[in-house]
C-alpha cells in the first residue's frame, strides 16, 4: 500500500513538470538557465548535508561524562530554569536541535549517550541557542522566524524567474530578483544565529576539555556545522547573482516578449512550477 502511495505522490509531483515540457513551445524551452537558477539552494543545500553526513571525527579521549549528562548539568550550574534535555526518538535520524516552543534541546542518538567531545560540542550548541533564546527573545523569535521562511523565498524567486520565462515580462524578473535577495538576507540572518550559538558553545566547554585532543576537535565539529550554514547562504547569494545576470542578458535567456502559449501549455507550466 505505502508503494502505491509513494508512486501517487511521485506522479502527482512529476507529471505536471513533465507535461510542462511537453506542451510548453521551445521559447519557454530556451530559458532554462532561468529554471536552473531554483535549483541552486537546493544544490547548496545538498553539499551541506554532504559536509555534516561525510565527514568523520577522529577518535580523541572520552570525557568522564555523556553529552546529556554534561548538559543537564551545565543548565543546573548556569542556575536557567526551564530548559528541557530530551532525546531523539529511536529511528529518527535528524540532527540535534533547540526546540523554542517547548524549550526543549532534543539531542540525536549519536549525541545524547556519547562521550565524545563532538557530542560535547553538538549538546554545547544547542544550549548556546537556549542561552541566546533566554537573552534575547524577540531577535531569537526574528532569526527563527529567518530559518522558517528562507528557504520558502528562495523557492518564491525561483517560481518568479519561470514565470518571466514565460511571459516575457522584466516586471516579473525584478520582482524575482528581490524574492532571491530576502532569501539570502534571511539566510546570513541564520549565519549570525549560528555563530552566537557556536560562540557560547565555545565559552561553556572551555573548562571541561581537559585533555590536549578534546578542545581542537569540539572546535573542529563545531566549525563543520556552521560551514553548513555558510554553504546555504553562498546557495542563496548565488542564485541572486544568477538571475541578476540573466535580467541583465534577455536575449536568448529571458524573452523579450510573452511565450506563444495556449491556455493548456500555460496550465501545465503553472502545475509544474507549483508542484
Amino acid at each position: 500500500m505505502s508503494l502505491i502511495v509513494s508512486l501517487v505522490a511521485v506522479a502527482v509531483l512529476i507529471g505536471p513538470t513533465i507535461a510542462a515540457y511537453l506542451i510548453v513551445p521551445p521559447e519557454v524551452l530556451a530559458a532554462w538557465p532561468a529554471m536552473a537558477v531554483s535549483f541552486i539552494p537546493l544544490a547548496a543545500a545538498l553539499l551541506a548535508c554532504l559536509v555534516v553526513h561525510g565527514w568523520r571525527p577522529q577518535l580523541e579521549a572520552p570525557l568522564p561524562t555523556t553529552a546529556a549528562a554534561w548538559l543537564k548539568a551545565e543548565i543546573a550550574r548556569l542556575g536557567t530554569i526551564g530548559i528541557g534535555v530530551a532525546a531523539m526518538a529511536k529511528g529518527n535520524d535528524q540532527a540535534s536541535f533547540f526546540h523554542p516552543a517547548t524549550n526543549t534541546i532534543v539531542l540525536a542518538d549519536d549525541v545524547f549517550g556519547e562521550h565524545s567531545a563532538n557530542a560535547h560540542a553538538t549538546a554545547a550548541h544547542e544550549l548556546g541557542h537556549a542561552l541566546f533564546g533566554l537573552e534575547r527573545p524577540r531577535l531569537a523569535a526574528l532569526l527563527m522566524t529567518a530559518r522558517t521562511t528562507a528557504s520558502g523565498w528562495s523557492e518564491v524567486g525561483g517560481g518568479l524567474l519561470v514565470g518571466a520565462g514565460v511571459a516575457g515580462s522584466r516586471a516579473i524578473a525584478i520582482a524575482a530578483i528581490a524574492a532571491l535577495m530576502i532569501a539570502a538576507i534571511l539566510h546570513a540572518l541564520v549565519v549570525v544565529e549560528e555563530a552566537v550559538a557556536s560562540q557560547h558553545a565555545l565559552a561553556l566547554l572551555r573548562p571541561h576539555l581537559t585533555a590536549p585532543e578534546q578542545a581542537p576537535a569540539a572546535a573542529r565539529d563545531l566549525r563543520r556545522a556552521f560551514a553548513t550554514y555558510g554553504l546555504q547562504l553562498a546557495g542563496a547569494a548565488a542564485a541572486v547573482a544568477v538571475a541578476a545576470w540573466l535580467a541583465r542578458h534577455p536575449t536568448g535567456v529571458l524573452p523579450d516578449g510573452p511565450a506563444p502559449m495556449g491556455a493548456a501549455a500555460i496550465a501545465a507550466t503553472v502545475g509544474a512550477v507549483v508542484a
